[in-house]
């Protein structure tokens, strides 16, 4: 979650400029608003994109804005960034293909590489717990299943030969997490806020 909250000052004197509009004080400073939060959602798609091995359309649904209060005395917006357990598998996991090979013992299967963030690969293997991940296309009683990154559990009480689950890697939100996004994005954001209100303003004056 970003937290954005604009000086008044600059918007209050290119407000001030349409004084003798006073209808038209609000047609100016909402579309300024809303204009900036698109451009904010972009730049923060494209940051993370440039980030984290993930497809475009996890990241880009992922974002949303919330709470957005516009007024000459206060210009704040709240940028939400959540999503739902993201598949392993869609960490660039590769070779993209089957390790799971039929004929061989689960401990000689090929491992796997993926990427929580460019250029950082990691081994398959390290994120074993009770067996070695592998990639396959599981099946749930009987309906078609879908490739993604397995392991298997540990025994557990009235589960003594375990099961196999889908692993996971982290949420969208753990990314967007960074001190060094938030402020960057912020001085991006404000300037493009008073660009874009002085163009309006400008288009009602003439």
């Amino acid at each position: 979650m970003i937290e954005l909250d604009f000086d008044t000052a600059e918007i209050s004197r290119q407000l001030d400029r349409i004084k003798d509009f006073p209808n038209e004080v609000q047609m100016a400073l909402y579309p300024a608003m809303s204009d900036t939060m698109d451009y904010l959602k972009g730049e923060l798609a494209e940051r993370l994109m440039a980030d984290v091995p993930l497809p475009r359309r996890f990241i880009k649904r992922a974002i949303k804005v919330i709470g957005m209060r516009v007024s000459r005395a206060e210009c704040s917006a709240i940028l939400h960034v959540a999503s739902r357990a993201v598949p392993l598998i869609e960490y660039d996991a590769q070779p993209l293909e089957i390790t799971a090979r039929r004929g061989m013992r689960s401990r000689d299967w090929p491992d796997f590489t993926y990427a929580l963030r460019d250029g950082q690969r990691r081994l398959g293997a390290e994120r074993a717990a009770y067996s070695l991940p592998f990639i396959a296309n599981m099946h749930n009683r009987g309906k078609s299943g879908h490739m993604g990154v397995y392991g298997g559990t540990a025994p557990s009480p009235g589960k003594p030969a375990g099961q196999i689950k889908e692993l996971y890697g982290p949420r969208v939100q753990y990314h967007a997490a960074n001190p060094d996004v938030a402020s960057e994005l912020f001085m991006k954001t404000e300037n493009f806020l008073t660009n874009r209100l002085t163009q309006i303003v400008n288009r009602i004056l003439d």
